[in-house]
């Protein structure tokens, strides 16, 4: 073939149908991540709305323009939607998006994920809002604290459309994080080592961990809720001897890190538009990408500073705050860099930049105010007044909405090839960066008066009102700004001037023309495009099947190359069978029966191998350590990235059960007794039982895989794990129906039984996998050389058996220990 009718083949292989069903079923990183982009500003259009008309009502004293009841739900979603439905999902789409094109790849890994992850995000932002309009919406916070949260204090479906559908978003943000890291962990350009990444890939890589790490506790808390209002359990009960400060430590956990994922990305924008603007390389590469993995790993240990007024040891707390200023050092060293990299640079002056600068002077400022509420004694006046709401939004908005103001600005080009009106650029800035400053530096004085925020109204003669009249006239500056710059969005991207190719003259790989990978990159430098050694050389993958290029986690030397799958519905229908579960679940449990069987289904349907994998040539071209430049494998059987995909499983599996057993042993060590009310111990022999069937799902597929790499069958053996694993859910099953065991009795039952339900879904899952896998086996897709698949489950296998080990101490021994 030629080079034109090979590059017109690979358009043609990584197309989509252009109908509806073609739309829906689209897995391409490109699609998905412009949906993401979309969906999340107009959520954040409508969180908009919702903070005008509050700003409104709090612009004049003992104002009546909204009522209550109507001005709880306001704040409650506009805080939910922000959070949850603006600022994390427009980052991960704009990596989405950004990502692969910066790693030199054709696509993220697990594309069907990434689409998976889309759904859920929009079918939960959806239920929320839909419930809002319908008089239903959340009214407790973004925080939702309990008791208040509880149905004792909030009935009817608005605390339960809360903690059925932010679980739904925040599945979303967990695996789109995980595909992130398994993408730039294996499928990076040859040549482009991890000290080569481009520093948005960096801060996107960090941000991923911090997600995988810090969001699943949310998840977990919200399912607990969920059974606190409706299976009458004690999780967070002070009756039952549950504790609500319990959702306080879940949440934070999340929430704190949250802010660094929000903050991460748009510091990695901050260094692209910076590099290219300076027109050289970011000062302290090492010293930034250093910083953003201390900025991650430090945000995991704050979360405690939201919760210095609740009477916790002073001991304790004093480690907190430190913790929490250490967080300054990092951010500063990302401002120092900033800083110097425009002084040593030849600085071209434009659009983006200017939202740069601006992050500059309303982060600093906001970064300031936090080193100030991190101290235990300033915190402690300033708590649950105007004061945090002031320094909340300055570190947000300048952490994140003007970094991100100013990388769609500087991106536009590449994802519509067409410039925007700099004109209108210039406009929206001034206005933005005024309503800003205007809106909330006066909150700053409203709070140190004592004003206390989460108030519809106020009486006037307190020192209260002239802050919030200005605060008012500058969130209407700022709304302004966001209308031109919207508008500004919306006449270029159809009449807007055509922009070249690399219109900034930057120096990543996203800057590439399209057709550019259809050969393989091949680089020596994290600014390829500026050292002049980027080679582009011909690509051994096949323009006939959706294939990417598979590289070393350190060294990116080629490993493997991947088939990925074309477009599918199957995302959706496991979407909309887990959101038939989760919202489902707040009128009537047994929707969860239905969901779960939509979900099985779906993923059968999801694991079924492609044609192009039954048919792959294992045969390799060149060999392991031969420059990146003579040679790629064509064998999927290295490292390819289910087995990566797998560990991020285990990983997040692992946190969610880690938050269970955490959430037991703190309600045993605030309770006065344990276990409560008497409870007798769970029947030691039905744990070990459970145990070694366990252990035998695990023996037995693990025989399997060496079986099939031995070129034998393994069929049967996975087969036999698939049975174990029902005889271990059948036991669970079986120890939680036993007529003196009932999960409402009190904090003791409830948190075995949320432990046992949980290795019940964790059991159900591995036997579906080991039948499938079973099934494969029999119709001889694995053998010597097609087997990650099998190992990746006889992984899973493994995994679970450890899991059941701090179980089997927790569940079954615990009450025998306390």
């Amino acid at each position: 073939m030629t080079a034109t009718s090979d590059l017109e083949q690979l358009h043609e292989t990584w197309s989509r149908p252009r109908t509806f069903l073609g739309w829906v079923s689209d897995v391409d990183h490109k699609s998905i991540g412009l949906r993401y982009l979309f969906t999340a500003l107009t959520f954040f259009l409508v969180a908009g709305i919702s903070a005008t008309v509050m700003r409104t009502q709090l612009a004049v004293p003992n104002n009546d323009l909204v009522g209550p009841r109507r001005y709880d739900q306001l704040f409650t979603m506009h805080g939910t939607t922000m959070m949850f439905l603006f600022a994390v999902p427009v980052m991960q789409g704009l990596a989405v998006y950004l990502v692969p094109l910066m790693i030199g790849s054709r696509e993220l890994v697990f594309p069907r994920l990434n689409a998976f992850g889309y759904w859920c995000y929009l079918i939960g932002g959806c239920a929320l809002w839909l419930g809002t309009l319908l008089g239903h919406g959340p009214n407790d916070g973004w925080f939702n604290y309990p008791p208040l949260s509880l149905a004792r204090f909030s009935p009817g479906i608005n605390i339960d459309l809360y903690g059925a559908a932010v679980p739904l978003i925040e599945v979303s943000a967990v695996v789109g994080a995980a595909e992130l890291i398994v993408t730039i962990l294996g499928d990076r350009a040859p040549g482009m080592s991890i000290n080569r990444m481009p520093l948005y890939v960096w801060s996107v890589l960090v941000m991923a961990f911090t997600v995988v790490l810090s969001f699943p506790p949310l998840i977990v808390a919200g399912w607990l809720l969920e059974l606190d209002r409706n299976l009458s359990t004690h999780f967070f009960t002070p009756e039952g001897g549950g504790d609500p400060l319990l959702w306080q430590h879940l949440f934070w956990f999340f929430g704190h890190p949250e802010v660094y994922v929000m903050l991460l990305p748009g510091l990695g924008i901050v260094s692209s538009i910076v590099a290219t603007f300076a027109g050289r390389k970011v000062v302290g590469y090492l010293l930034v990408a250093l910083s953003f993995t201390l900025i991650g790993a430090i945000s995991l240990g704050v979360w405690v500073h939201h919760m210095f007024v609740t009477g916790r040891s002073s001991l304790g707390l004093s480690f907190f705050s430190a913790t929490t200023m250490s967080i300054a050092i990092p951010s500063g060293i990302q401002i120092f860099s900033v800083l110097a990299t425009l002084r040593y640079g030849r600085v071209r002056l434009g659009v983006p930049l200017l939202f740069v600068l601006g992050f500059v002077f309303v982060f600093v400022i906001g970064g300031l105010t936090g080193v100030e509420v991190a101290s235990i004694p300033f915190d402690s006046q300033v708590h649950d007044t105007y004061f945090v709401v002031a320094h909340f939004h300055y570190t947000l908005l300048g952490g994140v909405v003007l970094p991100l103001l100013g990388g769609l600005y500087y991106w536009f080009p590449r994802l519509s090839r067409r410039l925007l009106d700099d004109r209108l650029g210039i406009a929206s800035f001034a206005l933005i960066f005024t309503g800003i400053n205007v809106a909330f530096f006066p909150l700053h004085i409203a709070g140190l008066n004592g004003m206390p925020r989460r108030v519809y109204t106020y009486p006037g003669g307190l020192g209260w009102s002239t802050p919030q009249l200005v605060s008012t006239i500058g969130a209407f500056l700022l709304a302004l700004g966001f209308v031109v710059y919207a508008g500004n969005l919306v006449w270029s991207l159809f009449r807007g001037a055509a922009a070249g190719e690399n219109p900034w003259n930057a120096g990543t790989l996203e800057w590439l023309p399209d057709d550019a990978f259809a050969k393989t990159p091949v680089v020596a430098d994290a600014y390829p495009l500026w050292d002049g050694k980027l080679k582009l050389e011909a690509s051994q993958l096949s323009v006939e099947r959706r294939e990417t290029l598979g590289t070393g986690t350190l060294d990116a030397l080629p490993e493997q190359r991947s088939v990925e799958p074309g477009p599918t519905i199957v995302p959706l229908v496991t979407a909309s069978g887990l959101a038939v579960a989760a919202l489902g679940f707040v009128f009537d449990p047994l929707w969860v029966l239905v969901g779960g069987v939509i979900v099985a289904l779906a993923l059968v349907e999801w694991t079924r191998p492609a044609p192009a994998e039954w048919d792959m040539d294992y045969a390799r071209s060149g060999a392991p350590g031969a420059p990146p430049t003579s040679w790629v494998a064509e064998s999927v059987g290295v490292r390819p990235p289910i087995l990566k995909g797998a560990l991020m499983l285990f990983l997040i599996v692992g946190v969610m059960l880690s938050t269970l057993l955490s959430g037991y042993y703190y309600a045993a060590a605030n309770a006065p007794t344990w276990p409560l009310d008497g409870m007798d111990p769970r029947p030691l022999l039905l744990g070990i039982l459970s145990v070694l069937l366990a252990a035998a799902a695990a023996g037995a597929l693990v025989v399997a895989r060496r079986r099939v790499r031995a070129g034998g069958a393994g069929a049967t053996w996975a087969a036999g794990a698939a049975v174990a694993s029902l005889a271990v859910v059948a036991a669970l099953i079986a120890d939680m129906h036993r007529l003196d065991y009932n999960w409402a009795t009190n904090a003791t039952g409830s948190t075995e039984f949320a432990i046992t339900g949980f290795m019940v879904i964790v059991e159900v899952a591995l036997a579906l996998a080991a039948g499938v896998v079973a099934a494969y086996a029999r119709r001889g897709f694995f053998n010597a050389e097609r087997f990650s698949g099998l190992t990746a489950v006889s992984w899973l296998s493994v995994f679970v058996a450890l899991a059941w080990l701090p179980v089997f101490v927790t569940v079954y021994l615990g009450t025998r220990i306390f």
